[in-house]
């Protein structure tokens, strides 16, 4: 899956705007949008891959929930992308002819649920 620096630029810009935000309608404290920001900053260069990413924000929306809405973008965001990869999977195999294992792939990617991530009942 596709990762790089602009991707962590952004999810970055929408932490620091979330935390001025939180700061200004006193959703956090000084201190805890301070120890937030440092843990922002210590740990964002680390990240390499979305899946990373998507830890990270994990234990950032635990620690100070004010996050947690961007937690929920990035993996709506992730799924959407893992399912566009599929979609094209398919085209590709279809186009190929090899209609049997372009029907395994769109069965691996809706099993469980439906191409837009519901539950199947």
């Amino acid at each position: 899956m596709d990762f790089d620096e602009a991707r962590k630029d952004i999810v970055g810009e929408r932490l620091i705007r979330r935390l001025a935000r939180a700061l200004g309608d006193g959703e956090v404290t000084q201190e805890q949008a301070s120890d937030a920001s440092s843990y922002i900053l210590d740990t964002i260069d680390t990240i390499t891959s979305r899946e990373q990413l998507i830890v990270f924000l994990t234990e950032l929306s635990q620690k100070w929930p004010v996050f947690s809405e961007i937690l929920t973008l990035e993996q709506g965001e992730a799924q959407d992308k893992k399912e566009d990869e599929k979609v094209e999977q398919v085209e590709d195999l279809l186009k190929e002819n090899k209609i049997d294992e372009a029907l395994k792939v769109a069965e691996s990617a809706t099993q469980g649920g439906n191409i837009n991530g519901t539950t199947n009942a």
